[in-house]
This record gives C-alpha cells, sequence and structure tokens, in this order.
C-alpha cells in the first residue's frame, strides 16, 4: 500500500512576499496568519521574505525568525539598534558605521545561522 501526503516533497518552496511588513503588524500584535508563516513556514516549506525601512516597528515573531538580514543604507539610530540586536551573538560583525555610509543601491547581507556576510551593488 503506498501511502500519499498532501505536504509539497521537501525541495519545493512557495516564497510569499510583504513589502513594508510594518504596516501589517507591529511590536506588540501580529495576525495570526503572518505569525503562522514567520514561525512554522520552513516546516510547511513556505520561504517568508519581508522588507521594511522601519525594522524597529516589527513583531518579535517576524524579527525572531529571520535567518538572513540584507541592510541597505542605515540612518536611524532606531533601526541601528534593531540590526544590532539581530546580529548579537551570530559570529556576524556589526559595524554602524559600514552601513550608514553604503553607497545608494549597495548593500550588506548577513546570514544569522553561519554568521556569514555578503556585500554587494544592485544598482
Amino acid at each position: 500500500m503506498q501511502h500519499f501526503s498532501s505536504a509539497p516533497p521537501p525541495h519545493f518552496s512557495t516564497a510569499v512576499y510583504i513589502p513594508e511588513v510594518w504596516r501589517y503588524c507591529n511590536p506588540d500584535s501580529i495576525p495570526p496568519e503572518l505569525a503562522l508563516l514567520a514561525q512554522a513556514g520552513r516546516e510547511l516549506h513556505v520561504e517568508l521574505i519581508v522588507d521594511t525601512q522601519r525594522p524597529e516597528m516589527l513583531n518579535g515573531s517576524i524579527v525572531g525568525a529571520a535567518t538572513e538580514i540584507i541592510c541597505f543604507r542605515q540612518m536611524s539610530p532606531a533601526a541601528m539598534r534593531v540590526t544590532e540586536n539581530l546580529l548579537r551573538d551570530t559570529g556576524n560583525e556589526f559595524d554602524p558605521a559600514q552601513l550608514r555610509a553604503l553607497p545608494l543601491g549597495s548593500f550588506v547581507g548577513f546570514n544569522r545561522l553561519s554568521g556569514a556576510s555578503l556585500s554587494g551593488k544592485i544598482f
């Protein structure tokens, strides 16, 4: 007898992209569906990709589940504090001066699991 699962095969992933995700949550509340994506998405083979210019406005469910962080130029002290907190104890070196000095279109990416980083320019 052969059993079939309704779950997608492990190699299959669906990506959900939410621009300016702070519009849909705040530090104190988050819609249950968004919390589920952030907290259990990997188990469901769903990759959650979000962007924000206001990281200080994000809910802990999203921030805590982030495995990679890609930063463009940051000037806000509040955004810098969030980035520093996200990278604490990850093996990544946080340099606020580097993020403030990034030219437009340049980025620094951080992997919170491996401690690796990558920089580049998209335009």
